[in-house]
């Protein structure tokens, strides 16, 4: 019976590393956070196609949410920078 379970555990051990819990998270936090990123991008786009600028920085991406281009705003990633910016450059 201790063979059995010393096997098991030897088995359970070797498929955690094969399947690398933590890789995978990682790779599910970052399809997140471009998917994301997508849909604030569409977001500006649509804001900016209705009020031909984009949102200033004092209203931020808030603008997307109360003109309806977002539902709500995405969470930032674990551990990052919450804070989203978009500067305008202009070329002469």
């Amino acid at each position: 019976m201790l063979v059995v379970i010393t096997v098991l555990a030897i088995l359970a051990t070797g498929l955690m590393i094969f399947i690398n819990p933590g890789k995978r998270i990682n790779q599910a936090d970052d399809a997140r956070i471009k998917s994301d990123i997508g849909q604030i991008a569409n977001a500006l786009l649509a804001y900016q196609t209705i009020n031909r600028h984009y949102p200033t920085t004092a209203d931020g991406l808030n603008a997307l949410v109360s003109n309806q281009d977002l539902r709500t705003l995405p969470l930032p990633p674990p551990g990052g920078n919450p804070s989203y910016y978009y500067n305008r450059l202009v070329l002469n």
